[in-house]
């Protein structure tokens, strides 16, 4: 009991000691107060962590495991939960960093003059100067209007989809695509535009599929038409681990929708007007946002339709991903598969002539 004795008096000291540190930190507005409570409650777990200290010596005789194992897994609990915390803090951080670029990106637009339309093109870029150019000027030429987000890239992509006629929304560091994408909507909404499809800046999508999309959504009345890479499953060259995550998401997406979906993850959409407002208000930010969109369009009765479209190789340039890089995406995949979604809409009415 003497040991367990000089123990506890050896938490108190730490415990003063570490008080005494963070009210200096907070005092000296090196921390914030959201900090300071939550390290001064720790401060406090270590000082009553003495009380259980007394009955250690007791509970490990009941339990059969030494003292000293004991402490080790209580300390390790702890650490795991003040890991956890300062995870949810960083995310929090790094949401709220990203909203702000997302909102500086849409107070200092770079406008050209666009073609009379209902239909926006947004297209999200991030270092692809080398092919952006042409997929402006083929959705130009479709007579479309376009914007481009340039997400905070390295080279000139922003220059080269400006001259192309795009106008062009400049982020200050990598927002991340759902939230490019939720700068874009935004854009939309408050331009008055009815309909917006997205595209990718590799040239990968063919902006003369573009008329398809529409052709869709006139025909079945919907508020999301997905262009798809399969014509059937196996059209378009995959790995096999990824072909076996892409038919998990694709059969959840086609459950959760009510329709047949091939490619729950494509980048080549038909927005309309009813559930754009939706994705202006509420867009997910993180990786697969593409899915996770389509999930909560689904649960929340919006009419979901894909239909064919061919995708071709990338204009110019290579992709980002290595071996490495395509490991991680397929974990990431099946992460975001197993999460679900964390967004929701307003669930969608149907009018009388719907």
């Amino acid at each position: 009991m003497e040991i367990v004795t000089r123990q506890s008096f050896l938490l108190l000291l730490v415990s003063v000691l570490f008080v005494g540190y963070i009210l200096r930190l907070s005092r000296g507005r090196r921390l914030s107060y959201r900090y300071t409570v939550g390290w001064l409650f720790l401060g406090a777990l270590i000082a009553v962590s003495v009380i259980p200290l007394q009955v250690l010596e007791p509970t490990s005789k009941v339990l059969g495991l030494p003292p000293l194992n004991i402490g080790l897994f209580a300390l390790g609990v702890v650490i795991l939960l003040i890991a956890v915390q300062l995870s949810v803090s960083a995310s929090h951080l790094a949401n709220r960093q990203r909203f702000l670029g997302m909102h500086q990106a849409l107070n200092l637009p770079q406008t050209v003059d666009q073609p009379e339309s209902d239909v926006l093109v947004v297209i999200p870029a991030l270092n692809e100067a080398a092919s952006v150019g042409s997929v402006v000027r083929d959705c130009r030429e479709q007579g479309y209007a376009c914007l481009v987000i340039n997400d905070g890239s390295s080279d000139d992509t922003g220059h080269v989809a400006a001259r192309a006629g795009a106008t062009v929304l400049t982020a200050p560091f990598n927002l991340g695509i759902g939230v490019a994408l939720r700068a874009g909507f935004i854009w939309a909404v408050q331009n008055e535009y009815e309909i917006v499809v997205q595209c990718d800046a590799d040239g990968q999508h063919s902006p003369e599929e573009i008329a398809q999309l529409l052709e869709v959504q006139v025909a079945h009345r919907a508020h999301l038409v997905v262009g798809s890479r399969f014509a059937d499953i196996n059209d378009y060259p995959v790995g096999r681990l990824r072909w076996f995550v892409m038919r998990l998401l694709a059969r959840r997406a086609s459950k959760v929708t009510g329709t047949q979906v091939s490619d729950a993850s494509s980048g080549f959409r038909c927005i309309s007007y009813e559930l754009l407002k939706e994705f202006a208000r509420e867009y997910p930010m993180d990786y697969m946002d593409s899915y996770e969109a389509l999930i909560a369009s689904g649960r929340s009765n919006y009419r979901v339709v894909e239909t064919f479209t061919p995708m071709k190789e990338r204009s110019s340039g290579v992709a980002s991903n290595g071996a490495l890089k395509a490991a991680l995406h397929t974990l990431k995949v099946l992460s975001a598969g197993l999460v679900g979604t964390r967004v929701s809409y307003k669930t969608f009415v149907s009018g009388g002539g719907d």
